[in-house]
């Protein structure tokens, strides 16, 4: 028999470790990378840095952590993103952010392609506030972030941008310099309540004049104007796929003709619309924020209110969405379960149902019904997730 050997990790050929850290979140990797100093070059690898990096920066004192070598390897990069919690998003967390965004404001090489700050709550509520030092640290984060974006190193190459996690917003410079320098752009989503306060409609419109090859768009629906819908059928641009709306204020919406010249335009157009607010305010039914010429494809709406109302908007959604509508998060009183089943007795293309307070009963008879729709139980609204 032959000679028993032993094989080590420190053994293990460069590619096979750059391979193996390849398959680990950038979290597991650096706690890798500090085992020994083969490992920690392979760490450093640019072949490891090509396509992704994702940064969590929660409350804690090792969250800055992350961010050892990045100006090694932050020139490989073609997607960066950057993940918040609630705590101290204006403190601890913009901190390490404006470490990131330091670097990529001076790379005289970057391949970046994706860029996204987003929250694990997605929707950002409040106006910028905070000790001196928070707002100190908002500006310098507000710098930083046109600095980056305007950084010639870029040269039109970022194709997704996600800013629904931007913690502070002081002017509409990010969105000028989306269109003015980055007409390459896919996909965007401007999903945030602080950019509501600085930027125009006449700044989306703007944007998605320059910005032709969209494909992806994420905005609040306040900037939905007959101009902006007019502007993403025009015949010499890539066509819209995903249109997704966030409607914070209960506010009669009248785009004109926009919504059916737009549809007439981009039969494929799929939109997917959110509701912050709970129904009913001041009375204000569905079918006055909602346009019949929507391509509905998934909605979230709370619904808390009388049973007359309910049964009327169900019956809205029902009747005007049944042959588009495929995913719903709906929030609706416990005793209202006889709505739904109603509700879902027409919608035949929905594939995905997210519903809380469902008792057993009803779902094995939802299940009995509809043997290939999806149920998740939800506490509340989730925010779009895109058509899948």
């Amino acid at each position: 028999m032959g000679q028993h050997q032993t094989h080590h990790w420190n053994h293990l050929p460069h590619h096979i470790i750059v391979r193996i850290l390849s398959y680990l979140d950038h979290r597991d990797r650096l706690a890798a990378a500090v085992t020994c100093k083969r490992w920690a070059e392979c760490f450093s690898n640019p072949a490891l840095w090509e396509l992704d990096a994702s940064f969590w920066f929660y409350h804690g004192r090792h969250a800055g952590e992350q961010l050892n070598g990045f100006p090694q390897y932050a020139k490989h990069l073609k997607s960066i993103t950057l993940y918040f919690d609630k705590k101290e998003y204006l403190t601890t967390n913009v901190k390490n952010v404006c470490k990131v965004l330091t670097v990529l404001s001076q790379m005289e090489t970057l391949k970046l392609e994706k860029f996204a700050i987003c929250a694990d709550y997605r929707f950002l509520y409040g106006r910028n506030k905070g000790n001196n030092l928070a707002q100190a640290r908002a500006t310098k984060f507000w710098e930083l972030m046109h600095r980056f974006l305007a950084n010639p190193s870029l040269d039109g190459g970022l194709r997704e941008v996600d800013f629904s996690g931007l913690p502070v917003a002081n002017s509409n410079s990010l969105v000028n310099v989306l269109a003015n320098m980055h007409s390459n752009m896919q996909h965007i989503n401007l999903q945030n309540d602080n950019l509501s306060r600085v930027v125009s409609r006449q700044d989306i419109v703007n944007l998605v004049h320059k910005c032709r090859k969209l494909v992806t768009l994420e905005i609040l629906d306040d900037w939905v104007t007959p101009a902006l819908l007019y502007a993403l059928a025009d015949d010499d641009r890539y066509p819209l796929e995903h249109l997704s709306l966030i409607v914070r204020g209960m506010r009669k919406r009248n785009s004109g003709n926009g919504w059916e010249y737009l549809t007439s335009k981009l039969p494929h157009l799929r939109v997917s619309v959110t509701f912050i607010s709970i129904f009913p305010l001041q009375g204000m039914p569905l079918s006055w924020v909602l346009s019949q010429e929507i391509p509905l494809v998934n909605l979230n709406v709370s619904l808390l209110a009388s049973d007359s109302y309910i049964s009327q908007s169900l019956r809205f959604l029902s009747s005007t969405y049944h042959g588009t509508l495929e995913d719903i998060t709906i929030l609706l009183p416990p005793d209202r379960h006889d709505s739904l089943l109603r509700f879902l007795r027409h919608c035949h293309k929905l594939k995905v149902l997210c519903c809380a307070n469902l008792n057993e009963q009803v779902k094995r008879t939802i299940h009995e019904l509809y043997p290939s729709l999806e149920i998740q139980e939800s506490p509340g609204l989730r925010l779009d997730p895109g058509p899948g």
